[in-house]
């Protein structure tokens, strides 16, 4: 992409959003951030889109430029986006425009953001590469799907499902931010740390609640086990154990607070805990101690329930079921490790269970029209592909990774002479 046609291009959508959408949503950030810090690290990495769009108009307006080499994996994703929305904007009838103006819009003033219109962005755009004509027949209006793809006269609905990686878990990180907030309010930043690591693990009986009556007697009991060095078992339906590895112990406390020494520190305190991508809270005094909050759950984690659910809804209700059919699902905060825990890792002697999933989905008489079904983590589904040793195919991507898997008895076509992913 040249200078000038990037140019073009941001002028473009930055009028398809809106100038004063795009302040307002800068702004939202910014007085998030200022009323609770936790919720710096939330909103970079739930919101990566709009946060690279905000340097980068920061930039250009500090150095008079236009245009330069993308700086990192994110940007890279914000120019393709604006890209997209700009030359499919051109494209679409004066209905269509409008209903993407909209899209944009309301995606500025929502907790989703920009993830849901980029996947299905991100989808059309890999679907090209492929070989594929593609019609944005959601936003014309026409169809309940998303996309409508044809190559060599066969065709292939598409509906992209966007997921937050919060679905069907008992700890929301939303959730988990506030009461981040709530534990430093009444713990205090100028309290004496002690040296080394103070594990605080709080495990709750249901789900972490938005309540601030909830949120407050969590933070008081941690409070008041930071205070004493013990636990407790408290009638609010969660218990609190507290646990101080010393300097000697434990691994060196960095000086230097980046997110490469943070990710250390996760994994340091997760092998305390003996827990894996767990809900942690941290306050780090740095080269000195680390108070680490981990919030558990003994309520079950029911993300295939949900995402069944989903699946469900887009096969049922979204795919018009007269021609061959795939449902594309991201969530749009799950890393390519917590995909592969259930993809892969916790398979039992036979199946995994996103396998298991997929074959319940698959077995359906009525849904002898799906294609196929593919499950992504963050990222883009454009790169290298080899063959799992497992069953459905397994797709390794720049910006994440896709489990993908075929219908065998589709009653349409079903593309065997084309490689889809």
């Amino acid at each position: 992409m040249i200078p000038a046609e990037f140019s073009a291009l941001l002028t473009r959508f930055m009028v398809i959003a809106g100038a004063k959408n795009w302040k307002k949503r800068f702004e939202s950030f910014d007085t998030q951030i200022k009323s609770n810090p936790f919720y710096e690290e939330y909103i970079v990495d739930r919101f990566p889109l709009e946060i690279s769009l905000q340097d980068f108009l920061s930039w250009r307006k500090s150095t008079g430029r236009n245009y330069r080499v993308p700086i990192d994996a994110d940007e890279a994703a914000l120019f393709g986006f604006i890209g997209m929305t700009s030359r499919i904007h051109q494209r679409l009838s004066s209905q269509g425009k409008v209903r993407l103006e909209g899209a944009i819009r309301d995606a500025l003033k929502n907790d989703s953001g920009l993830a849901p219109v980029a996947f299905e962005f991100v989808v059309a755009a890999h679907l090209m590469h492929r070989g594929f004509s593609v019609e944005f027949v959601d936003l014309e209006g026409t169809e309940k799907f998303d996309l409508l793809c044809e190559r060599d006269g066969s065709f292939l609905e598409v509906e992209c499902k966007n997921l937050s990686g919060d679905a069907g878990r008992p700890i929301h990180r939303k959730r988990l931010v506030q009461l981040g907030a709530a534990i430093q309010n009444i713990v205090g930043e100028d309290r004496k740390r002690e040296a080394g690591i103070e594990l605080v693990k709080v495990t709750l009986e249901k789900r972490l609640e938005g309540r601030t009556e909830h949120q407050l007697s969590i933070a008081n009991a941690v409070a008041e086990s930071l205070r004493t060095q013990t636990g407790s078992s408290g009638v609010d339906g969660f218990s609190v154990e507290y646990r101080l590895v010393g300097p000697v112990e434990c691994p060196e406390i960095p000086t230097i607070i980046n997110p490469e020494s943070v990710s250390g520190l996760r994994s340091a305190v997760e092998s305390l805990a003996e827990t894996q991508n767990a809900n942690i809270v941290f306050n780090i005094t740095p080269g000195h101690g680390v108070t680490a909050v981990v919030v558990d759950s003994q309520a079950d984690t029911r993300i295939m329930d949900y995402l069944a659910e989903r699946t469900k809804e887009a096969a049922s209700d979204q795919l018009s079921g007269l021609r061959s059919g795939m449902v594309c699902v991201r969530f749009v905060d799950m890393s390519d490790q917590q995909l592969h825990e259930i993809a892969e890792v916790e398979k039992s002697t036979n199946l995994s269970a996103l396998q298991h999933l997929a074959s319940d989905l698959l077995s359906r008489e009525d849904w002898s029209h799906i294609h196929k079904f593919a499950f992504f983590a963050r990222g883009d589904a454009n790169v290298g592909i080899h063959q799992s040793s497992v069953i459905g195919d397994f797709s390794s991507t720049t910006g994440g990774s896709v489990y993908h898997f075929k219908n065998k008895g589709v009653k349409y076509t079903d593309f065997s002479g084309y490689s889809i992913f």
